[in-house]
């Protein structure tokens, strides 16, 4: 008799458990098949496309300082030099198309390429400071030279060379779509 209640208790156990393991697969089965969709909105349409006349990639000295640290380094920058179309300020009410160039946007960074930024020396003026410098150090003077590259863009000319080409390029381009003469104000 006990043997029997026995396996009639193990057989109840067994059917509890499969029938537990099988409602739980179930449910969890018939949440993960609901999906709910909601309808997609679109909040600002905008193109985005610039004018790129001029690309930059050099290998260039860099002297600086920090305090007493100096350092001199060569550095590999790429760069471009870009006019947003999209802040394009056209007329088109003339038999001659006028359009005004926007702000250039002038962009350097430094490469990525392996050993685009290697130090040469460096040095302290002080005689017992130490000329290590810090990862901090290092990215101020990086930023610095990046700076000082913008500004030299603008003195040489580069910049006003590359306005001229923009002008040139829209100029030419607007022309031929709509076969009327174009003029292209560069400031």
């Amino acid at each position: 008799m006990k043997t029997i209640t026995r396996l009639l208790f193990l057989l109840i156990s067994v059917a509890v458990i499969v029938a537990g393991v099988m409602l739980y697969f179930r449910f969890r089965d018939a949440d993960a098949g609901k999906i709910s969709l909601q309808e997609a909105k679109v909040a600002e349409i905008r193109t985005m496309s610039d004018l790129c006349t001029l690309e930059i990639y050099e290998d260039v000295p860099v002297k600086g300082h920090i305090g007493t640290k100096h350092f001199f380094a060569r550095q590999t920058r790429k760069g471009q030099i870009m006019f947003p179309l999209d802040s394009l300020d056209i007329d088109m009410e003339a038999d001659t198309i006028r359009i005004k160039l926007p702000k250039e946007k002038v962009e350097i960074l430094e490469s990525t390429d392996p050993s685009s930024f290697e130090v040469i020396d460096t040095w302290n003026t002080d005689l017992l400071g130490s000329s290590v410098l810090t990862n901090s150090e290092e990215s101020y003077l990086k930023d610095q030279a990046r700076k000082a590259a913008i500004k030299s863009l603008y003195t040489d000319g580069t910049i006003k060379r590359a306005r001229r080409e923009a002008s040139s390029r829209l100029t030419d381009f607007i022309g031929m779509i709509t076969g009327k003469p174009v003029v292209v104000c560069e400031k």
